[in-house]
């Protein structure tokens, strides 16, 4: 799969939608989708597979596009 640089950084800008989808997954169930267990069920798990997704194309795009993400060559504040 060949992604841009323009796609990679687009599912960048979307990556707080990682952490974002289990609460939002949460607050549905505790809103109203708690009645229906099979509901509730694909609710959390489509939101940690949507995680795993979103990561993996994070991953594969700084991949193909090391220049894209951020690297820290000054490694002066660690200490041992």
């Amino acid at each position: 799969m060949n992604l841009s640089a323009e796609t990679t950084n687009a599912i960048i800008a979307m990556s707080p939608l990682i952490v974002a989808a289990p609460f939002i997954a949460g607050a549905l169930i505790i809103l109203g989708a708690r009645f229906s267990k099979t509901l509730s069920m694909l609710l959390s798990v489509g939101a940690v597979f949507y995680g795993f997704v979103h990561s993996l194309l994070i991953l594969e795009g700084l991949r193909q596009n090391p220049a894209i993400g951020t690297v820290q060559f000054n490694w002066d504040w660690f200490q041992s």
